[in-house]
């Protein structure tokens, strides 16, 4: 107690300081990316130094915190039920110490700013967006505003050095892709495998960009959407229901690790492939550059730049997957809870009337106006869901017809480039064959939840189906239409289509993934021939 006080100040400057230098030192270490390599390397460095030290303040800051709180569990298993808590002050002793373990000690800067590793990972990736979000929000959106706030893309942070960084991040992000296009159309020597190798990584930003110019227009809408959980007509007062939010939670955290993990492993092969392989001065990405850099250490600088420019261009790809992601998988949570609420409607409407069986429920005029009451806030809440999913799907329609072909193309060529360099390149095999992975998985993930969407939109007219209507509670006033409605428009499910075209379910994946197969084979027979 007497240490949490003493450095309760010293810690709280300390805290604005780091904060401070992690945003003035990692805007200094992009700014002098392509200027000087030992600015560049210094910043870097120093900008390691204070993000390890707060770290290891915050780290050691929650093993206290976890320390004491293990003191109440120690207590309890210290053999007190053999008989010794009858001895004359023990037993009150023992509760005591459990009490105050309960509440363990936490050590805070100022006294208002708690010292652990949620606080150092909010502190370094603290966006608006988080300190505005609500619970149910914040379970399914905190990771993706953190990465986007880390990425650049944030669109709650308007201040002035974030503005200045997000727009440094995208203009570079712009001008890689724009080296890579200005290699295969400067050059009037290229092969087919130069092409295919160019058009697998410019395809992929292209759509990307497209993507988050959508997302950056229809902002608002995005925003609306994350907040949609947060309504008063979003009902979790039962453990089921809340036993259902946390599973789609658990499902989002899952697929976004998972999609981070194989994104960040192909990003970090293809930034590391040209240290072993054989070509003297060669880059992760074709480009053409205004400038020579034959000599070892322009190497070194272009190396380190176009580096640091690909990777930012190739973390807004997955940053956008996992945006996309999260939305969809948030309509998924919204249409399964809307369904055991049709399902259960009459059961929890009966529980305030415990002396009444079914038949003198139905009779009961307080019991049908509590019914048919819920029942209005249940169809006002499906139409709100309906509208939500429309207006994604509306917007999302476009990007989603590029995605696809993007998909379609990516298979096929990465396909051809993998088995071409099978036997004679191994290194490039394992890097074409980790972007194939990614891309057919990432897609697969996309036609699985808008299935899972269609699914869970049909479910709401089974729910409303098996909601008791049978008792004759539909026989009251207004029940009976409102019950038919809502089985008739769930009969009609949400189809996320690409460009209006192209109905997006794990069957469409299948049918592009063979054809482009199928498109692989005859590039295999040209090229054979």
């Amino acid at each position: 107690m007497n240490l949490r006080d003493t450095l309760s100040g010293p810690l709280l400057g300390q805290l604005a300081a780091s904060g401070v230098l992690i945003c003035f030192i990692g805007y200094q270490a992009t700014a002098t990316i392509g200027q000087s390599v030992v600015e560049c390397m210094t910043s870097f460095l120093f900008l390691a130094y204070n993000l390890f030290d707060f770290y290891m303040i915050c780290r050691w800051c929650q093993e206290i915190t976890n320390q004491s709180a293990n003191v109440g569990e120690a207590i309890y298993c210290s053999g007190w039920e053999c008989g010794v808590s009858k001895l004359p002050g023990v037993r009150s002793t023992i509760m005591f110490v459990i009490a105050r373990a309960n509440k363990p000690l936490v050590l805070t800067a100022g006294g208002m700013y708690d010292l652990s590793l949620t606080s150092y990972t909010s502190r370094i990736s603290q966006s608006k967006a988080l300190e505005f979000a609500g619970p149910l929000e914040t379970a399914f959106f905190a990771s993706v505003y953190r990465l986007s706030f880390v990425v650049g893309l944030s669109t709650s942070d308007d201040y002035f050095l974030y503005t200045a960084y997000s727009s440094f991040i995208r203009i570079i992000s712009a001008l890689v892709v724009w080296f890579e296009i200005w290699s295969v159309l400067g050059n009037n020597d290229v092969s087919l495998d130069q092409i295919i190798s160019s058009v697998n990584v410019i395809f992929i930003h292209l759509v990307t960009f497209w993507k988050l110019v959508t997302m950056v227009k229809n902002k608002r809408v995005f925003k609306k959407l994350a907040k949609a959980l947060e309504s008063s007509s979003f009902d979790m007062s039962t453990q089921r229901r809340k036993g259902i939010v946390n599973y789609w939670v658990l499902i989002n955290n899952k697929y976004l690790k998972v999609v981070l993990t194989l994104g960040c492993l192909t990003l970090i092969v293809w930034e590391l492939y040209p240290m072993i392989d054989e070509l003297k001065f060669n880059l992760m990405v074709d480009v053409k550059l205004p400038f020579e850099y034959q000599s070892l250490l322009t190497y070194m600088a272009t190396y380190t730049a176009v580096a640091i420019m690909f990777a930012y261009a190739s973390l807004m790809v997955i940053i956008s997957e996992v945006i996309m992601q999260a939305h969809l998988i948030r309509l998924i949570c919204q249409f399964d809870v809307l369904a055991d609420c049709f399902e259960n409607i009459f059961e929890e409407c009966a529980e305030e009337f415990p002396d009444l069986n079914k038949h003198e429920l139905v009779k009961d005029a307080s019991f049908v106006d509590k019914y048919v009451k819920r029942l209005g806030d249940l169809v006002t809440q499906h139409r709100e869901i309906l509208d939500q999913t429309n207006d994604l799907r509306t917007i999302l329609s476009a990007p989603l017809l590029g995605q696809l072909a993007c998909s379609g193309l990516l298979i096929c060529f990465v396909g051809y480039q993998a088995t071409a360099t099978i036997a004679e390149n191994l290194g490039k095999f394992v890097m074409s064959l980790l972007y194939l992975g990614y891309n057919m998985f990432t897609w697969y993930l996309m036609c699985r939840w808008c299935e899972e969407i269609t699914i869970k939109s049909q479910r709401i007219g089974q729910a409303a189906y098996f909601s008791g209507w049978e008792s004759g509670i539909s026989l009251a006033p207004g029940a009976r239409a409102s019950i038919i409605l809502v089985i008739a428009r769930a009969n009609k499910p949400l189809v996320f289509v690409a460009g209006g075209m192209y109905s997006l379910s794990l069957s469409s994946y299948t049918s592009l993934v063979k054809a482009s197969y199928s498109a692989l084979n005859i590039l295999l027979t040209m090229s054979h021939e």
